[in-house]
């Protein structure tokens, strides 16, 4: 049986935690720095596709790591425009 291809999508780097989550997160910006590189080297040693969310849109303006509706919206729209440009996943 043939492996479908895989996305990995790496999340958009923490900002400053704010709000009532943000005590939860301490330390949380310094440690997702790196992350989406470190992701795409995972995809490219499995030989997935990669995406960086944060190359489309940062984190919630709101609470530092979330995203808001507006922000999904945008990463849906590029996710699809990105993987609608792959001849492998038609």
């Amino acid at each position: 049986m043939p492996v479908p291809p895989i996305l990995i999508v790496a999340p958009p780097p923490i900002d400053n935690p704010r709000g009532p989550i943000a005590a939860k997160f301490i330390g949380s910006a310094a440690k997702s720095a790196g992350l989406a590189a470190a992701y795409q080297a995972t995809a490219a040693d499995l030989r997935c596709d990669f995406f960086d969310a944060g190359s489309v849109t940062p984190a919630s303006t709101i609470d530092g790591i979330h995203l808001d509706a507006d922000q999904h919206q945008c990463l849906g729209k590029s996710l699809a425009a990105f993987v609608a440009g792959m001849a492998h996943w038609g």
